[in-house]
């Protein structure tokens, strides 16, 4: 059953909108996709928020924010609980950095340990 509901799913996820260079994260595909999930596994549901790309945000690019901010919202609403992957890099690497020991490249981009 979850092969079935997710398969969907993931084509909705990658439904974004280019909007000033950003890629944005469409709220009513998210909101839909929620519910979605909640009506299937209501209990087993988390939001793991994106980690951040440190490389766009130090170029000016802060759609990963941008999506983070939708997704909390989306998920605060519906009472579905958030991992907050980003909060995590963040704590440990700072706000703002171009290397960090836990970045699996360097400079930093996305992927960590």
């Amino acid at each position: 059953m979850w092969m079935d509901i997710l398969g969907g799913l993931f084509l909705s996820l990658g439904e974004l909108r280019l909007r000033g260079g950003q890629l944005l994260l469409d709220r009513t595909n998210l909101a839909a996709i929620a519910g979605i999930v909640l009506a299937n596994q209501p209990r087993r549901v988390l939001y793991a928020l994106t980690t951040p790309m440190m490389k766009n945000f130090n170029n000016g690019n802060f759609a990963v924010e941008h999506n983070n901010n939708v997704a909390r919202q989306i998920m605060a609403a519906r009472g579905i609980p958030i991992v907050d992957l980003y909060k995590t890099v963040t704590d440990h690497c700072g706000t703002q950095y171009v290397d960090c020991d836990i970045c699996a490249a360097s400079p930093c981009d996305y992927h960590y340990k």
